[in-house]
């Protein structure tokens, strides 16, 4: 099934169905605070996140992911909120094409339809300007610590952020002007920070994957900040063995 069409025709459609939470809705269950999720047609089901004050669509990137049926759209929300995932935005024209189902997702993204693009877009380290002199050495280090955590450890080159992940991202890097800032994919409260350099943003709107934020600023912290992001590695590494 292919059928193309621009994103403004897509924002314009009427909604069926528009829930704000926090609420708990007799269809979508309970919708958590700054999450919406709109119902534009009997099978079609959008989610959006507030970031900064303003709603971002949950896709690629580029272009959007919706659910096709209530029950889908409420464990996609129960899903996201749980990992604690951001929206990286859409935007483009689109192409819709059936999800395809990967390991630990199979189960929700196999009854999603994803809108991809035609032409992929692939980001690498030169479209992140802030990687540049002293910080460029300091990700560099930083790159070459984390992938030494594990063979099966993989490096992606996001358009916001660059994430490495087993499966699943265990840390995603947004680099700064003055700092590299990092998202830790585990439980606040689960981690162990000694040094006191972890940031709660269980409740606060980022475009990455995690609940913990630390800033790495020289190469002086980069061994306190591998202590934090060998925990999340290794918890990931831990839910995976026992899934």
């Amino acid at each position: 099934m292919v059928n193309k069409y621009s994103s403004n025709k897509t924002s314009k459609k009427a909604s069926l169905a528009e829930i704000i939470g926090p609420i708990e809705h007799p269809q979508a269950g309970f919708v958590p605070a700054g999450f919406k999720l709109v119902q534009t047609t009997e099978k079609r089901f959008y989610l959006f996140r507030s970031v900064e004050n303003e709603w971002v669509q949950y896709g690629n990137g580029k272009n959007p992911w919706f659910a096709i049926s209530w029950d889908y759209a409420r464990e996609w929300v129960r899903d996201i909120f749980r990992k604690n995932e951001m929206p990286l935005g859409v935007g483009g024209e689109k192409i819709l094409t059936a999800a395809t189902p990967h390991k630990n997702e199979g189960e929700l993204l196999t009854d999603y339809f994803v809108l991809e693009d035609a032409a992929k877009i692939t980001y690498t380290l030169a479209d992140y300007l802030m990687l540049q002199g002293t910080m460029l050495n300091l990700y560099n280090k930083l790159r070459k610590r984390v992938l030494n955590l594990s063979v099966g450890v993989r490096e992606e080159i996001k358009k916001l952020y660059i994430a490495y992940k087993l499966t699943t991202n265990f840390v995603d890097v947004g680099p700064q002007k003055n700092a590299l800032q990092l998202y830790l994919n585990m439980p606040f409260e689960e981690i162990d920070d000694p040094k006191k350099m972890c940031e709660d943003v269980t409740h606060i709107g980022h475009r990455q994957n995690g609940h913990i934020r630390v800033r790495l600023t020289g190469i002086q912290q980069l061994e306190d900040v591998m202590y934090l992001v060998q925990q999340a590695f290794e918890r990931q590494n831990r839910d995976e063995a026992v899934a």
